[in-house]
């Protein structure tokens, strides 16, 4: 696998930021609950534990929810807690 450089600077992290926040607000549905994603995703919760060598799955919980389902985000987000 190759590297592949990345333009645009700031203007492009900021832009990157800005339509994730436009979906998230322009979505109708309500966020699922930390337990919710606990209780029914808890393959994806001891996933995220077990990249982030971490046992917490509400602290996974909570980075599953902020990484928007994204596991290996989320698992990120729990090693660098």
């Amino acid at each position: 696998m190759g590297y592949a450089a990345a333009r645009g600077g700031r203007d492009a992290i900021t832009a990157a930021e800005q339509l994730v926040r436009d979906e998230r607000e322009s979505s109708s549905s309500p966020w699922l609950g930390i337990d919710q994603l606990i209780d029914r995703q808890r393959l994806a919760v001891d996933r995220v534990m077990g990249e982030g060598g971490l046992w917490d799955p509400h602290l996974a919980g909570r980075a599953l929810q902020q990484a928007e389902g994204d596991s290996i985000e989320a698992a990120h987000l729990l090693r660098s807690y």
